[in-house]
């Protein structure tokens, strides 16, 4: 019950959570640094919470680098970039119904059809079958006694062995890549899950970004750390310096969460796990406030909470540098791409056997000599038939065949390394973006508010 002391509060004056959270909509636009307008109306008319959107206020707004299309002035979506059908922009950002057509057939973004690898691998593999070629014409007197067919068995023997392990290591390295991606979007869910608690309970806007900018720093530092050790050994002393470089002058981050004091740069510097350190300072500045009386004391169940999600800030670093530091044994991987590369070599000098028997056959069979030794060589139209549709038959088992496991194992060593190479990163930097996006507007929903909020320090 309201006590009769406190004055009255005037309906007309009362401002409900829609109506403010459009005025501050309509502001956010000019007042928000992160924004910038870079086009124009379009020709057509939307609704945006039950209300009518005139063309002129649709806009086109870049975030990051980041295309968005909005539907309210002001807004930018904070679930990802919107991007257009058959665009890729990273290895998580794309359509999967485009993955269903057609179109994926020639899609090369972000794909292992781009990695010039593995075109450099079967370019030589197929060097290799066309000098066997030759030599089966130059020194078989009569190509047309050779079976062919019987080339073809060759391959069989490691081509089971090949497959299975295949599996079992692109299965781990999947796992890998999507430990490492949770344990990252765990780490921005910990910082996400602070603010909630922080303006839950009132607490004031110094020491509450003081908490988030930590949280924030710790990851864009994770971020850093995980790109350098990706890196060539040769170049991760150059790389560390300019990475702290740019955490020192903030480049590419926001100007509130993501920056640094030069007295923090000097403690992170020297710490072997600045990120995880972070953490540390997050648990003690909880721990300030509830001294201070800011949020619950220390007994308290709420406190126990708040130390629960600084230990899933800290793990979610470890869980991230766990999956990328501990590979599968080499012994295993190396075995692999020995039996891989083995295979295919196998494979291409069956077909280059095939090849020069069918071509020989075909060659004897309309009159032509290429080589002296095929003066005496006849073949019969029945013959150069049946070696032709082998020659068919062997270039899908001996070519396609080891150019889908030479791309199946380029896959998979690109997503077990996910820093290593820009096809199957993961977009941390766009997720952390994201993230100072959403702080922002936790912030901006948390004061717009038609109820009185909570204090926890009276």
């Amino acid at each position: 019950m309201a006590s009769a002391s406190e004055p009255k509060e005037d309906p007309s004056k009362r401002v409900s959570f829609e109506e403010s959270a459009d005025v501050e909509a309509q502001k956010g636009s000019e007042t928000d640094p992160l924004l910038e307008k870079t086009g124009t109306a379009s020709t057509s008319t939307t609704y945006s919470g039950g209300k009518r959107v005139p063309s002129e206020k649709l806009k086109t707004v870049e975030h990051r680098g980041f295309t968005f299309k909005n539907n309210h002035p002001g807004h930018v979506s904070s679930h990802g970039p919107m991007v257009e059908r058959n665009e890729v922009r990273d290895a998580m950002t794309y359509h999967t119904q485009d993955l269903a057509s057609w179109n994926s057939l020639y899609n090369v973004s972000f794909t292992v059809w781009n990695r010039r690898s593995l075109w450099l691998i079967t370019l030589k593999l197929f060097g290799l079958s066309t000098v066997v070629a030759l030599l089966v014409l130059a020194v078989t007197a009569n190509p047309a006694t050779l079976r062919v067919s019987k080339f073809t068995e060759i391959s069989n023997f490691l081509r089971v062995f090949v497959g299975l392990l295949l599996g079992f290591f692109m299965s781990a390295s999947v796992n890998r890549w999507w430990a490492c991606a949770q344990g990252f979007q765990n780490l921005c869910a910990a910082v996400r899950s602070l603010q909630i608690y922080l303006c839950a309970l009132g607490v004031s806007k110094e020491p509450a970004n003081q908490c988030l900018r930590y949280g924030v720093l710790s990851a864009w530092i994770l971020h850093m750390q995980l790109h350098i050790e990706a890196c060539d050994p040769k170049e991760q002393r150059a790389a560390i310096d300019a990475g702290w470089q740019d955490i020192a002058a903030g480049k590419g981050r926001d100007d509130l969460y993501g920056q640094v004091l030069p007295e923090e740069l000097d403690m992170l510097h020297s710490a072997s796990d600045p990120s995880g350190q972070l953490w540390m300072w997050v648990g003690s500045m909880l721990g300030h406030l509830a001294e201070e009386g800011h949020i619950p004391p220390v007994a308290s169940p709420t406190y126990g909470r708040f130390m629960g999600i600084a230990l899933d800030g800290f793990n979610a670093i470890r869980d991230v540098r766990s999956s990328i530091s501990v590979q599968a044994p080499f012994i295993y991987v190396q075995m692999l791409s020995s039996l891989v590369h083995i295979n295919n070599i196998v494979n291409a000098i069956s077909f280059g056997l095939t090849w020069g028997a069918s071509l020989g056959t075909m060659l004897v069979h309309l009159g032509v000599k290429v080589f002296e030794v095929h003066d005496e060589a006849k073949a019969s139209e029945r013959q150069a038939a049946t070696d032709m549709q082998t020659l068919l038959v062997s270039f899908f088992f001996s070519c396609f065949g080891p150019f889908v496991y030479q791309a199946l194992l380029e896959v998979s060593i690109a997503i077990a390394q996910p820093f290593s190479n820009k096809d199957a990163v993961v977009p941390t930097e766009r997720i952390l973006h994201l993230l100072e996006r959403d702080l922002h507007d936790g912030m901006k929903f948390a004061k717009h508010i038609s109820w009185k909020p909570c204090c926890f320090k009276k």
